[in-house]
């Protein structure tokens, strides 16, 4: 079955795909983008990532409203063209296509790509193990609350974290705050308490950090908090994990040259995976679109 894309109206194979030169997502990295996965086939928290796309298109500037209501019946036809079991899509929206100028023109028409690739669980060891990260210092830019497209950091970062056997690189302020991960919300656990930092200009509201915040973790009787966290307090947490969309939640087995929870992963971070994994077998998450349509 093939990897499928949508463009501004158009499906098709995911390698013949185009987009203008003057989009100003590729000119500038002027655009937000989410990922998300299926299960059973269908888009997991679709309304929280379509909520957090349309708010972050709103707050930059450009108004994705003519697409926003079309979004869940073109996922309903890539997904049936690509005919995976399972997906991970990608939405990208951008301001639009002009020709090159930093100042951009009033009421452009927004750019929607959506990607549809094939998506295999990679992660079912790690549940198991826990995943080593390393700490690095945090270099970029502000507007961290949006999930823009502008991640050469992110990329440089993790790509440093890997080549030197980590999982994930922790990006941390010179104040010594964590913030969070490179793709990834940072949390800690503390006696039957879970915490991790506020939402800010260098934190995501991240749709798996509200997830686990307002329901996993109260399922299970643990309270949590949003609080700011030191890199000497995450060292000396009694557990660390990582949540995103993709694997849920990891747990963090060793920071640097620093154990976490005895260097295996924690009884916290293994009920909310043990969770999260009952809730997907039991029940198909609600609120999902059921209507086909044709490309437009």
């Amino acid at each position: 079955m093939p990897d499928i894309a949508y463009v501004n109206g158009v499906f098709s194979p995911l390698d013949k795909a185009v987009i203008s030169i003057n989009d100003r997502g590729f000119q500038f990295g002027d655009s937000v983008y989410e990922v998300l996965r299926t299960v059973d086939g269908t888009p997991h928290s679709l309304p929280a990532h379509l909520k957090r796309l349309t708010e972050a298109c709103s707050n930059l500037g450009f108004d994705l409203a003519s697409h926003a209501e079309r979004i869940p019946a073109i996922l309903v036809e890539g997904l049936a063209r690509a005919g995976h079991a399972e997906c991970l899509i990608y939405i990208q929206a951008t301001r639009g296509i002009q020709l090159r100028n930093h100042i951009f023109e009033k009421n452009l028409s927004p750019s929607l790509i959506v990607t549809f690739r094939e998506f295999q669980d990679t992660f079912q060891r790690s549940y198991q193990t826990g995943v080593p990260v390393r700490l690095v210092p945090d270099q970029r830019h502000g507007l961290c609350n949006f999930k823009t497209t502008n991640l050469l950091a992110h990329i440089l970062v993790k790509n440093e974290a890997r080549t030197q056997g980590a999982f994930e690189g922790i990006l941390v302020g010179e104040d010594e705050q964590v913030h969070e991960g490179c793709s990834s919300t940072v949390f800690i656990v503390e006696g039957n308490t879970i915490l991790t930092p506020p939402i800010g200009r260098f934190v995501l509201p991240g749709v798996t950090r509200e997830n686990v915040l307002r329901s996993y973790a109260p399922a299970l009787g643990l309270s949590t908090r949003e609080e700011p966290i030191s890199v000497t307090r995450l060292l000396n947490a009694d557990e660390a994990f990582l949540a995103t969309t993709s694997y849920f939640v990891l747990p963090i087995t060793k920071i640097d040259e620093t154990p976490i929870s005895a260097g295996t992963p924690g009884e916290v971070a293994t009920r909310l995976v043990s969770e999260y994994q009952r809730r997907l077998a039991e029940s198909p998450p609600p609120s999902e679109p059921t209507e086909s349509t044709t490309a437009v």
